[in-house]
């Protein structure tokens, strides 16, 4: 099987941390259960904010974090301006969606 790059630079799992503990109060350790929203999510697992709604606890679900994904181009913005090449590459990454398609100016 063969994987696609994402697009952006290497610095999204502080964005990620960031975006988890500040606004939605998710953790970033596998080790532990961490609260997402009305959610506690487990070990795998990211706290996914709704499609549009980055950082928001309104909406947000716990995903599982992917762990192989299809050679599949079908782009997405993540809440850290970062296109990933799909919606598994974003989960892969535990990133949550800001849009559909390629992010802008990138």
């Amino acid at each position: 099987m063969r994987y696609l790059p994402r697009k952006g630079s290497g610095l999204n799992r502080l964005v990620i941390v960031a975006l988890c503990t500040l606004a939605v109060g998710c953790g970033s350790d596998d080790s532990q259960g961490f609260e997402c929203g009305a959610h506690f999510c487990g070990s795998g697992q990211f706290c996914k904010s709704a499609t549009g709604q980055c950082g928001s606890p309104v909406g947000a679900v716990c995903a599982t974090v992917s762990q192989a994904c299809p050679a599949l181009y079908a782009p997405v913005c993540g809440c850290d301006g970062v296109t990933y090449s799909s919606d598994c590459e974003a989960n892969a990454n535990r990133m949550s969606l800001r849009a559909d398609g390629e992010c802008p100016g990138f």
